[in-house]
């Protein structure tokens, strides 16, 4: 839209319509975009959501998912019937 401008480092989700400037460091969703949190947060949020886990539990399944079901911020639910990919 003229006379709209986006800002250095921001996140701009997918299919959102941006109809007013969108300062630095922001996040922006929806349609008409709406401001959601700043970038800091947004980074604080996906650590506290994300889980580290030993990369050779890769190798048993199970393991990994008994890891996981512990150690997870939130409730973890096995994919049922899932193959392992080659």
């Amino acid at each position: 839209m003229p006379g709209v401008s986006i800002g250095n480092n921001c996140i701009i989700g997918s299919l959102s319509v941006v109809s007013s400037s969108v300062p630095d460091n922001s996040v922006y969703v929806e349609s008409p975009a709406k401001f959601i949190c700043t970038i800091d947060e947004y980074g604080e949020r996906l650590l506290t959501n994300n889980v580290m886990y030993p990369r050779e539990l890769e190798q048993n399944r199970k393991a990994l998912e008994d890891y996981l079901q512990k150690n997870l911020p939130h409730t973890y639910k096995p994919v049922k019937n899932s193959t392992p990919r080659p």
